[in-house]
């Protein structure tokens, strides 16, 4: 009822020429699928509740949650103290641990809340949470992370011997990672040992003829690489907070595009690496507002973009291999209302 009598923004006739052209096109959403969509969503979250708020045991070595273990009975209660209903909810119980059991294990698929996935959680809890390091090397080894992104790597190898190496990862990171030092002699013996160096949620495109030891060589001076960049990021995060005490500097917080130059003048990083980047920065710091308007993608995006913008009529995406941003129109930016209730907008 509010939506429907705050004032609009743009003519109604351009909505309703919109409208037309969606029905004639006839790509408008069923509301069968939209509420389809929004159990998922629900289902998600239940889910996500328990492990944030009823956080569950897990393994000691890979730290996979025990789905089976799941109590979804805080979610519940809040829901009926909403006067919201949860019998949908719970009849999807079954199918839900399936699919977390199954094509959601591991760190392949992103949740409703991306600071609870399994890499971003690793950052967050054994990285970010680091006394022992400074900020600039808690941020330079959260870049460097994104070089394999392999949990179990850096939790066995890669993180303990950083800790106790005496080369600073912020101020040295070639030497941190460098042929023959102690991080790269763990990443050999743990390849050795038959496990992987990067996730497979993503790929890798080592060079040419980086196969066998060399491949190890070139996972390790990419860690070096990514953690130059979280240097060089950093600085420009810092800059701001530099000078929050100088009245005669009124230095802004960096924005998505001020970041996003930096992460893409690295080789070899294109706008999916970029967006890694960008969302586990706008998780660290929060307080900065990096992706409240808008968010680098990659180009995995598109197609689904396509179809629900009409090729970049409400966003920046063109169907190209270059960069694609979101951003929310400006009644979603608004009112979140509207974002949490995407039926109302798809009617309209």
């Amino acid at each position: 009822q509010e939506e429907e009598e705050a004032p609009q923004e743009e003519p109604q006739e351009e909505e309703e020429e919109d409208e037309e052209e969606l029905e004639e096109e006839g790509d408008l959403l069923k509301e069968g699928e939209v509420r389809h969509m929004l159990l998922f969503f629900m289902c998600q979250l239940r889910w996500q509740c328990g492990m944030i708020v009823e956080p569950r045991r897990c393994d000691a070595t890979y730290r996979v949650y025990r789905t089976e273990a799941f109590d979804p009975r805080s979610f519940d209660d809040e829901l009926k103290r909403s006067k919201l209903e949860t019998e949908d909810l719970a009849a999807c119980a079954g199918m839900m641990l399936k699919f977390l059991s199954g094509p959601a294990k591991g760190d392949r698929w992103v949740p409703w809340h991306c600071a609870v996935c399994e890499q971003e959680l690793f950052l967050m809890e054994e990285v970010r949470s680091r006394n022992e390091l400074s900020e600039e090397q808690r941020f330079a080894a959260g870049a460097a992370f994104s070089a394999s992104r392999w949990v179990p790597l850096w939790r066995e190898a890669i993180l303990p011997n950083l800790l106790r190496n005496d080369v600073d990862v912020a101020k040295r990171p070639e030497e941190a990672f460098q042929r023959g030092s102690r991080v790269h002699r763990a990443m050999v013996s743990w390849r050795k040992q038959g496990h992987k160096l990067h996730t497979p949620s993503f790929n890798c495109y080592p060079p040419r003829g980086a196969s066998g030891d060399k491949f190890t060589d070139y996972i390790a001076q990419r860690h070096a690489d990514f953690a130059s960049l979280g240097v060089r990021a950093f600085a420009l995060l810092s800059a701001a907070d530099n000078n929050k005490d100088d009245t005669t500097k009124e230095k802004a917080p960096p924005t998505m595009a001020d970041l996003d130059r930096v992460f893409r003048a690295q080789p070899r990083v294109g706008p999916t690496m970029s967006k890694v980047f960008l969302v586990t920065t706008h998780l660290w710091y929060p307080q900065l507002g990096i992706l409240d308007d808008a968010c680098e993608v990659g180009d995995g995006a598109n197609s689904a973009f396509e179809f629900l913008f009409k090729k970049g009529k409400k966003t920046s995406c063109r169907k190209k291999k270059t960069s694609a941003s979101l951003r929310l129109p400006r009644r979603e930016r608004r009112s979140p209302r509207t974002a949490i209730q995407p039926h109302a907008r798809l009617r309209r």
